[in-house]
Order: structure tokens, then sequence, then C-alpha cells
């Protein structure tokens, strides 16, 4: 241990050492803000301050978690796939592909399905097939404490249900129409057995549902048979009874007087035919004459055949003639012969012809009778179509009707055989692609994973209790939480470690190099290297809090004294804690003897023969109820002790009487001593606070 000495000799001379330290300053402002960082030693060392509140935390939960592991049952999870694909098989209808494809309903059927699978109907069968009614696992375990569990059968089923409503799980697996239907049991054979009933009860709930679908269909279409038929044979006797009050008579569907009509109108238009034939015929016939004949212009009629032949003799006849009177001459007896059969021949042309025209004209009068005649008789059935028009019109109103009665009735009766047929045929497009099987692993959560759970749940929670508890503690613990929370700097950290006894211990004489002081002899070494040339330093300790700052300014003291500085401790702690109760005498005269004026300071001051320290007790009882002033001390105490170097004063608590002030405002520096761990900043605060009117002799604060 080094302490600062008061002389050195320089040349066989002594002379006067300059102070080591420069002077103290002012009081020193709070410091600004600091950039916001984390102090892991801090945390760490708060953790280990609140380490109750960790370990109960994590060990209540660890409790909790192993309790709940040990209830923990294990799960086998059987898994059944069942495809339900969208595209029904067609069977009836001829005319469809054996499947229909209908993209977009598969997301609303595979959802559909889940649903389904999931309902109670469906585990009502499995748990009727399985008989789970009976099962301990379903049912539940009799309860020894509390309200004992119904056991009949119905509550039984009902209990079963439950509990298998909230072990069957369903999905529907990516992209497909696969749904996956999971069932857990603490038994992995029941749970493949239970998925492989739950799987083969929904395809028969299915195909059951689709009978039933097509069995209320065909009943609805033929409930509906009878009624179709009665309108439709109403309807076909309204159509003949109108008939037969309008005498409206059909023949192949018809009415008997359009056919007519028809059929007259077809032979009119024929006849017109005919008979503008006839009249061709008849003007060519007529225009025609011999010599046309002789050109060879014949008329187009069915005797042309005989004028033809007739027009060829006459012909040869000419060219006899014309041969014979070239050779005979004109009054030869073969030309006259031949001349006169010349004749005849035209004579018969002639009359071929007339009779031809004769012929033609017949055949076209004829032709216009018969048209007149047709002609009068569809106009006069025509008169008659007429007058039945509107029974015509109401007449095909109501075959219409009787159509359209008859067309519905059809439709209805092929729908009707179809769905009765149906009723027995599945078109339901579900099975089972992957049975299920007994599981080999456990599911669900473990016991292990339970169990590591809580114990981490637990150590988070007690962690941040722990940060909590920390975060708004306002103990001063460390010495940058005695800078910022005063704005003063650590002059010393001195821990105290207290006698059984309560004595005060001179840590610097018994155990010269234990932290309370090597702290102490700092302190020492601070003031003392600010020691005045012409009178003595006077330093004032005041307590914070619930701590004394009696053994913190003994060791100062001594530290000092050993180093062979004057040195006078004054106790002025008002309170009687201070020094001088530890005293084995109570000395004659003290502190408040002295300010009384009743006693000289060098009568009242006590040496100690270990470390020559000098020591002013308080001596008077209660001296710190006499109100006292700095003027009166600095008079009475301070001016006669010039005669020292170095003056510490245990000024008590700043809440124990008025003489901490008085001390305050008489002596040269102040220091502040609190206990790390049991001051709160509001104290501390507070302390510097009350001591504002003096705060330029505020030096720093020594935590004990």
């Amino acid at each position: 241990m080094t302490f600062l000495v008061k002389n050195e000799f320089r040349g066989g001379q002594l002379v006067a050492m300059q102070p080591a330290l420069p002077a103290f300053p002012g009081f020193a402002p709070m410091p600004q803000a600091e950039t916001l960082t984390i102090d892991f030693r801090h945390v760490l060392r708060g953790l280990a301050r609140r380490k109750w509140w960790i370990a109960v935390p994590f060990l209540a939960f660890s409790a909790i978690g192993l309790f709940s592991a040990m209830q923990i049952e294990p799960r086998y999870t059987a898994v059944v796939q069942v495809l339900v694909d969208p595209r029904e098989i067609q069977v009836v209808r001829p005319d469809a592909t054996l499947r229909s494809h209908v993209p977009e309903a598969v997301s609303s059927v595979t959802e559909n399905a889940i649903v389904m699978l999931r309902t109670s109907s469906t585990i009502a069968k499995v748990v009727e097939r399985e008989r789970l009614a009976d099962d301990v696992e379903f049912t539940g375990k009799p309860s020894t404490f509390g309200k004992p569990l119904d056991q009949s059968p119905e509550a039984r089923r009902l209990r079963a249900i439950a509990s298998m409503e909230k072990r069957i799980g369903a999905r529907r697996a990516d992209r497909s129409s696969v749904i996956e239907a999971s069932i857990w049991t603490t038994d992995a054979a029941k749970s493949a057995r239970i998925a492989n009933t739950v799987a083969a009860v929904f395809l028969e709930l299915q195909t059951g549902a689709e009978g039933d679908t097509a069995r209320k269909a065909s009943h609805a279409v033929t409930s509906r048979l009878d009624e179709l038929a009665a309108r439709v044979e109403k309807a076909e006797r309204d159509v003949e009874d109108y008939k037969a009050r309008n005498n409206l008579q059909t023949a192949n569907g018809r009415l008997v007087g359009e056919q007519q009509l028809q059929e007259l109108n077809s032979q009119l238009v024929l006849a017109r035919a005919r008979t503008s034939e006839a009249r061709s015929k008849y003007e060519g016939v007529r225009k025609l004459s011999v010599q046309a004949i002789e050109r060879g212009e014949l008329p187009d009629t069915a005797q042309a055949g005989v004028l033809s032949q007739l027009r060829m003799k006459y012909a040869e006849a000419l060219r006899v003639e014309a041969d014979a009177r070239t050779k005979l001459g004109a009054r030869h007896p073969d030309m006259i012969s031949l001349t006169a059969q010349v004749k005849d021949m035209r004579a018969l042309v002639l009359d071929e012809l007339t009779r031809i025209s004769k012929s033609a004209q017949s055949e076209f009068e004829r032709t216009r009778a018969a048209e007149e005649s047709l002609s009068k008789s569809l106009d006069q059935l025509k008169l008659q179509s007429s007058d039945m028009g509107e029974a015509s019109v109401r007449l095909r109103e109501l075959e219409r009707q009787a159509d359209a009665a008859r067309t519905i009735y059809g439709s209805f009766l092929k729908r009707a055989r179809e769905l009765s047929e149906q009723e027995d045929l599945s078109t339901i497009n579900a099975r089972i692609v992957s049975a299920a099987t007994p599981p080999h692993y456990t599911s669900g959560v473990s016991r292990s994973l339970v169990l590591a759970g809580s114990m981490i749940a637990g150590l988070m929670i007690g962690l941040m209790l722990a940060l909590l508890m920390e975060q708004f503690d306002s103990t001063l613990r460390d010495r940058k939480q005695f800078q910022l929370a005063s704005g003063l700097p650590v002059l010393g950290e001195m821990p105290v470690q207290r006698r059984r006894d309560g004595g005060v211990v001179a840590h610097v004489i018994e155990a010269p190099a234990a932290p309370f002081s090597l702290g102490a002899c700092r302190v020492a070494d601070t003031f003392a290297a600010q020691a005045l040339p012409d009178r003595a330093r006077s330093v004032l300790f005041l307590t914070v809090g619930r701590t004394s700052a009696t053994e913190v300014v003994l060791n100062v003291a001594i530290a000092a004294a050993q180093a062979t500085w004057r040195v006078l401790m004054i106790d002025g702690n008002a309170s009687g804690e201070g020094l001088s109760g530890q005293l084995e005498h109570r000395p004659h005269a003290g502190l408040a003897e002295v300010i009384d004026r009743s006693a000289s300071l060098s009568s009242a001051i006590l040496t100690d023969e270990r470390s020559s320290l000098r020591i002013l007790p308080i001596a008077a009882p209660h001296a710190g109820a006499r109100r006292l002033s700095p003027q009166q001390i600095q008079a009475t105490v301070l001016s006669p002790a010039n005669s020292f170097e170095l003056i510490f004063i245990d000024g008590g608590s700043l809440e124990q009487g008025n003489s901490a002030i008085a001390f305050a405002g008489a002596v040269d520096d102040i220091v502040l001593v609190a206990a790390a761990g049991h001051t709160s900043t509001r104290a501390l605060q507070d302390a510097v606070e009350s001591l504002r009117s003096v705060a330029g002799k505020l030096r720093g604060v020594v935590t004990a």
C-alpha cells in the first residue's frame, strides 16, 4: 500500500510537495444521454441476484411438466386414403362416356366428402359397428372423485361419439381428390381397424345416399305419371269432341276438307296445263294448210303419222306427174290419169288436216270444260273451308296441347323407367386406395417434449420475471449506476464487512490488503493531494440511506494518518451511532462542549495510539438537537483545528438532526457515502438535491 507523504528531502533540505492531483472541480453536471448499450456483466449479475426468481418458476414448471408428461398416454395414428373422383360413372345413358369429366367440381366434391366423413351419422355407425360404447378408452374411466359417470347405454354411446369426433381427422391431399382420414388411439391395431371401418362406412353411406336419391327421384317422377296420363287423355278427348261438334273429319292426322282442297288445287293445276297444251295444239293445227304440209310442217299430235304418210304419197304423186309431164305431154291419157291422182291425194291430205283440226278443237274444248268444272268445285270448297277456318284454328290449338301433353308424358315415363333401373346401380366413383395399417411409432406430443417445453417455459418465465424485477428495481449497485444517478464521480468502492457485535473495524490496520482498505487509501490519497498550505482541509462525509459512514470515515482518516499527515476525525453523527459510541470510556468533553465553548478543542481531542489519529468525539448526548450554524462550527471547531492538515468529519445522515447541514456549509468538501445494493436512486438524488445550496462542495460518492 502506498500513501501520499507530506514532505520529501531534496538536496538535504525539507521542501513542500506540490499537490499530486489537480484541484477538485465544481459540482459536476449530469452526464449526457449515451448510446443504448447492453452490459452483459450487469445483466448476469442481476440474474444472479434474482436467482430465486428464476429457480422457483423453473422448478414449478418442471414439476408441472413432469406430472403432465406422466399423464400422457401414447397415441398411435392410423391413416386411410379414400379416392373421391368427381367424375360420375355413366351406366344408363348409351350416348355418354363412361365417366363424365367435371374439372370445376373437384374441390367442392372433395370438401363435401371431408365434411360428410366427419358427420355424426358416419361416426355413430362406426361406434356401433366397432362397439366403441363398450370401450373404456372412448367412454371414459369411472372417476373416484366427483360426480360418477352415467353408465347407461345411451350415455356411453354419446360419450363414445364425442370422443370419436375429437380423435378423427380428415384432410385433402395436395392437388388431388384423395382424402386422408386419420384416427388415433392408444393401440396401433385398434387405430388401423377403426380407420378402415370409417372408410368402409363412408363409402356405404355414399352409395346408400345415392340410391336413396335415385329412389326419391323415381318416386317423385312415378307419382306424376298418373296425373300426366290423365292430362293426355283429357287433351285427346277435347280434340275428338271438338271435331264432332264442328263436323271436322280427319284422315291420317289431317282434315278431310284440307286434303280435298289440296287435291282439287293439284288437279286444277294439271287441268290448266292440259288446257294450255290442247289450245297450243289446236292453234298450231288450225293454222296449217296444204302448202305448209308440202313444206314439211306437221302438227305435234298423235295423229301426225297418217298425215305424214299422206304427205309422202302426195309428194310421190307430184313427182310422178312431173316426170310424166315432161315425157308424155299434157293431153296424154296417162297424164290425165296422173293429174287426177294428184288431185285425189291433195284432197286426202286436206281431209286429214281438217279431221286433225277438228280433233284438236274437240280436245281443247274438253280440257277447257274440265278446267272450268274443277275451278267451280275448288271455289265451292274454298267457300266451305273459309266457313270452317275458325274451327280449324281452335282444333290445331287443341291438337298442339295434346301433342305437348303426350311429349311430357313420354319423357316422364322414360325417365321413370331409367330411375327405377338406376336404384340398384352405383355411379359413385369412390374407393379405398390405401388401407390403414398399424403404425409403428407414436404420434402427438411426446413426454420428453412436454417436459422439455415445460422446463424451457419455466426458465423463460423466470428470466423474464428476473429481468422485469431488475428493470423496475431502482436500487444502485455498481459504479456506473451511482454516477448516472448522482452526476458525481465514484471516489472509491469500500464494501463494508461489519462485525457481529456491531463494532467499527479499522480495516486499514487489520487487513491492509483487503478491498476495503485499498478503497480507503485511494480516498485518503485523493484528499491528501488537495491539502491546503495555510489551513486544514475539511471533508464532510454524509450518509445516504440506511448505511453508516463512520467506518468509512475512520479508515480514510487512519489511512491518511499512516501517511504522516496530521489528521483530525470529528464525530458529528447526531444520531449517536457514530464512533463515540464505540469508545471504551465516555469522554468528559467533546464536540458539543467545544461548540458551547465549555471546553477547549485541545482538551476534547483523543489520540489513537496505533495510528496516531486524533479524534473529536461528540460526547454530549442528543447533541444533534442543538441548532448549529456554519459560522459557529467554523469559529469554534474548524478554525482552532488549523494546526491539522486534514479534517474528516462523520456528519451522519441528512435526515437525522440539523448538524449535517451546518457542517456542509462550513467544510471545504462533501462526500456522500451510500451502500451498494441498499441505496435507491430516489434517495441518492434527494440527497444531492438537498445539498443544492452547497453543490460546489460535492466531490463524489463512496460506495460501501
